[in-house]
């Protein structure tokens, strides 16, 4: 029986009245890398928004390991959430905190109130810190105010700052877009990486389909809001990027 991490059904979103996703559905198999290709105002980042339910569709299913995120509340909800991280392509990351302790925030949501606000962390989350800060050459800046960083930098921590959340499913959007390309291909990587090594389900926005071809599995072309093609990557035609993108 196939595993899947992933199940969306019929998820439709819709802005001032016009249909952002239309009637969108696939499904994800754990430990899947999925690339998410479109022209921009496509929808991707809308789908990436509510799989995580920071947006609310109009109607659909989300099932993260066959439980429906957009009928889960509070607790529930939180718990959910646990299991994935979000990359987003504005970095989320605040400016007046040290590099590291912007690493560390994902950990506060398992803490009381008192050690959230103390910030009090463990070795073990500091020492994870310190290895993805690494894993995304940061170590150097890992003291230094976040504000001073340049927005590749800024990118790198929220990546990092992803990752240290040992997620079962990681949703990034546009995660490399402002790096250069050593960068680019470090991180791209380390995605990898993760996924292969710890069989971590990676949901991706990109807007290079080359990276798309190198790096995952399976490519899923939005179009208008509606889904052009999902395919493991080595079957996608250049005809039907060509449509994609037109």
């Amino acid at each position: 029986m196939t595993n899947y991490n992933l199940i969306v059904k019929n998820l439709t979103m819709s802005y001032n009245d016009k249909d952002v996703l239309d009637d969108i559905s696939f499904q994800i198999e754990k430990g899947d890398f999925v690339a998410v290709l479109g022209k921009s105002g496509a929808g991707k980042s809308t789908l990436l928004k509510c799989i995580n339910k920071l947006l609310i569709s109009r109607k659909g299913e989300i099932l993260i390991n066959g439980n429906d995120i957009l009928k889960e509340k509070g607790k529930t909800l939180q718990n959910t959430r646990k299991k994935i991280s979000f990359i987003f392509q504005d970095y989320n990351i605040l400016d007046n905190l040290y590099t590291i302790d912007n690493v560390l925030t994902p950990f506060l949501a398992n803490k009381n109130f008192f050690s959230s606000l103390l910030n009090n962390y463990t070795k073990e989350e500091y020492s994870l810190a310190i290895k993805y800060l690494g894993k995304v050459g940061l170590i150097d800046e890992a003291y230094r105010k976040s504000k001073y960083l340049s927005g590749g930098q800024k990118q790198r921590v929220a990546i990092a700052k992803a990752i240290c959340q040992k997620p079962e499913i990681l949703l990034a959007d546009e995660p490399v877009s402002n790096l250069d390309q050593k960068n680019t291909e470090d991180i791209m990587n380390l995605f990898a990486t993760l996924n292969k090594k710890k069989n971590i389900t990676i949901l991706m926005n990109l807007h290079d389909v080359d990276l798309a071809k190198k790096y995952s599995k399976k490519i899923l072309g939005i179009k208008n809001g509606k889904i052009l093609f999902y395919k493991k990557t080595e079957c996608v035609t250049d005809e039907e990027l060509i449509q994609l993108y037109n």
